[in-house]
């Protein structure tokens, strides 16, 4: 591949793992918003249902990030020597750093849901 073609799937990587970054916060804000409204008055199947739909969807977005991420890493460094500006600080993954953060909020916008849901008096 040339330069060019390399900072082209550099960039399309970028572009491609930020939109599955922000599904998976749509994801996460509807769930949350849908918890705080609804979550108590919701049957038990009702809330096993919206639990699995969000935390297949949110699985499916992380995955989208990840593997952009993880593409847009692997091009950095082959364009480090001549583009040094696009590689990340201190040479971390992104994708390791997404992962982390958008697993925690699964389980946090699970562990909401289980609050709402059984609160304490």
């Amino acid at each position: 591949m040339s330069e060019a073609e390399l900072l082209e799937h550099y960039w399309n990587g970028q572009e491609m793992a930020i939109e599955s970054f922000l599904a998976y916060i749509t994801i996460l804000s509807g769930y949350l918003v849908a918890a705080f409204i609804v979550g108590e008055r919701l049957s038990k199947p009702q809330t096993l249902i919206v639990t699995t739909g969000f935390i297949i969807f949110t699985l499916f977005a992380i995955w989208g990030a990840v593997t952009f991420w993880n593409a847009s890493y692997a091009t950095s460094t082959k364009l480090a020597l001549s583009h040094p500006e696009i590689i990340p600080l201190f040479w971390l993954n992104p994708a390791m750093v997404a992962t982390v953060c958008m697993v925690g909020g699964q389980i946090a916008g699970c562990k909401f849901m289980w609050d709402i849901r059984h609160p304490k008096m």
